[in-house]
């Protein structure tokens, strides 16, 4: 069977993943990321053709895994849904034109996910002991990750902090959207130090 060519990339993820990186950076991940698609797997040697000792960054993203192969666990498990589910879809037309053509075929399996699904969460408020329950789509985080990333002034800072409470603070809204990648917090958590430091100091989160 001929290689996927294909694999769904989520453009605000990378814009935010990469959000610390230069430009040179970006191009090496974006490489690296593609090459992974293509190979599956990389290889020491795969990663030495493209970084640097420098690009500790980088490096972070392709940890070396159990099997000795490097990857980023975020597009192996994409590849990995895409795999499955142009397979269940290749089943599915199977079935189809084997019994009754009306009916669909048991293999279909929805394995494509929907970003903006709704999902019920329970956030830890940060200025109490208390539990608060909250229904929090994915909608919702995205669009306070779209303010994070486009603050341009103090009074837009100062309301992304206190918009992040109704989340739970800091911390639970970052796990929130990194569902518990590092990388991702990491980059998150340096931006908002910028922030912090630079002209829209503020000591409240």
């Amino acid at each position: 069977m001929a290689k996927d060519p294909a694999v769904l990339f989520y453009t605000q993820d990378f814009l935010v993943g990469t959000i610390t990186m230069n430009y040179e950076e970006r191009g090496k991940y974006i490489t690296l990321l593609c090459l992974q698609h293509q190979k599956g797997k990389l290889t020491l040697k795969d990663l030495q053709k493209i970084v640097t000792d420098d690009d500790i960054e980088l490096l972070d993203k392709f940890p070396l895994q159990s099997d000795g192969f490097y990857y980023n666990v975020r597009m192996y498990e994409e590849g990995n849904k895409r795999k499955s589910y142009t397979e269940s879809r290749r089943n599915n037309r199977k079935g189809k034109t084997s019994v009754n053509k009306n009916e669909l075929s048991t293999s279909y399996v929805k394995l494509m996910e929907n970003e903006n699904e709704d999902v019920n969460v329970n956030v830890n408020d940060n200025t109490n002991e208390d539990v608060i329950e909250s229904s929090i789509t994915t909608n919702m985080v995205n669009r306070l990750v779209d303010k994070f990333i486009n603050i341009s002034d103090r009074f837009r800072f100062q309301s992304f902090l206190h918009e992040v409470k109704d989340y739970g603070g800091w911390d639970n809204f970052l796990e929130l959207y990194s569902k518990g990648d590092t990388s991702i917090k990491k980059n998150f958590t340096n931006q908002l130090n910028q922030y912090n430091n630079g002209i829209f100091q503020n000591k409240q989160y």
